[in-house]
């Protein structure tokens, strides 16, 4: 019987479901992602569930399948690899650079795009074309997604607010292949993309600073 096993890694607690002797003699992991124990164990029975199919020669189960249908493209292709899935026909699968490509394409073309807008959309997908290099959109992890923003702040040397846009433009590229069922998750969901205020330009005006800047005002224009 397979078991269900976790690891701490940088961005939390994550499970994997390993394979008992008699499941697969290698005994391989299968990572599940950022799931709770409950999910883990849904994970588990239905894969004993592929298993015993493949095993048997038996249909899958109407609830495996639905659980199979609606998996993390990652976790979909580890069971493929294993042999446990169907390869999946005609499945579309970019890279960030293919991808942010497509993307801005289609926003020249609707004729309603700035050009200013344009201009940071090829700036961000620059960036994610070269941190992700040749990794496909359904490979790109949470974790991966932190560790481009360390790369925007570290490598690049954007300030914390530059890289926080290039994070909610991330995150638009990657709701767009949501769109297109290409993900079903966005790895840069849950990232703060709000602009911090810069303290280095406030300037605390006192009250006296405020009377005579009143006292300076000429009455009539301002309602004196």
């Amino acid at each position: 019987m397979a078991c269900i096993g976790k690891q701490k890694t940088a961005s939390g607690i994550r499970f994997y479901v390993q394979l008992s002797p008699g499941e697969n003699y290698n005994r391989p992991k299968i990572a599940l992602g950022r799931v709770s124990r409950k999910e883990a164990g849904t994970a588990r029975t239905n894969i004993e569930n592929l298993i015993a199919s493949k095993k048997t020669g038996a249909v899958i189960a109407s609830t495996t399948q639905k659980w199979l249908s609606g998996i993390p493209d990652s976790l979909r292709d580890r069971l493929e690899k294993l042999e446990l899935a169907d390869p999946r026909i005609g499945k579309e699968r970019y890279t960030a650079k293919q991808w942010t490509e497509n993307y801005i394409s289609m926003r020249e073309n609707d004729k309603t795009t700035k050009a200013d807008t344009i201009r940071k959309l090829e700036n961000v997908a620059r960036r994610l074309s070269a941190f992700f290099k040749t990794e496909k959109l359904d490979e790109i992890s949470v974790y991966d997604a932190k560790m481009f923003k360390g790369y925007l702040l570290g490598t690049v040397g954007l300030s914390e607010n530059t890289a926080r846009k290039h994070i909610s433009i991330s995150r638009q590229f990657f709701n767009a292949a949501i769109d297109k069922r290409l993900i079903t998750e966005n790895p840069f969901k849950g990232q703060p993309v709000t602009i911090r205020p810069n303290e280095t330009r406030f300037f605390f005006i006192t009250p006296e600073m405020a009377q005579k800047v009143l006292e300076a005002c000429p009455d009539a224009q301002y309602g004196g």
